[in-house]
């Protein structure tokens, strides 16, 4: 689906934000369909490769835009990290990692997760980008209720 021009807006307050801290924000204008990307990241992590893989393919995403749903586009991220493109293209093609995918997705729903990015700190959960302020805040009062003998991590 194509994105509405205001998620490239250089006067967004995501845009500012990423700015701010020194990063490049160049998303593509379609929203791509990343489950073979996600297929990919799980065979990278089985290769012991998985956080490299991950880093490039977000670099990749985000700093230039890359159409991460275009499996050819998967390639050179893979390359940039030693993976052998044989072995991961056989992976893709017979969907060997489909199952633990939508086994991530369907617990990433069930524990609320909406959209990304996610975060969970103590008890406290919330999506999408968030200043600097509210990650704080969060970290403080979990913080606080761990001094005052409360479990952060035991619900309301």
């Amino acid at each position: 689906m194509q994105r509405p021009a205001r998620y490239n807006n250089p006067d967004s307050p995501v845009q500012q934000r990423a700015k701010e801290a020194g990063i490049v924000m160049n998303r593509p204008e379609w929203t791509p369909n990343t489950r073979l990307a996600l297929e990919a990241t799980e065979a990278a992590k089985q290769a012991g490769v998985g956080e490299a893989f991950h880093e490039e393919a977000y670099r990749a995403y985000w700093g230039e835009g890359v159409d991460l749903g275009k499996v050819e586009n998967l390639k050179p991220i893979a390359d940039s990290v030693g993976m052998d493109w044989s072995v991961l293209s056989h992976h893709l093609e017979h969907r060997t990692y489909k199952d633990e995918v939508e086994r991530q997705y369907q617990e990433a729903l069930h524990v609320g997760v909406t959209g990304i990015p996610a975060y969970v700190i103590g008890r406290f959960f919330f999506v999408g980008a968030q200043p600097y302020d509210v990650f704080k805040q969060v970290a403080e009062r979990a913080l606080k209720m761990m001094e005052e003998g409360d479990s952060p991590s035991s619900p309301s």
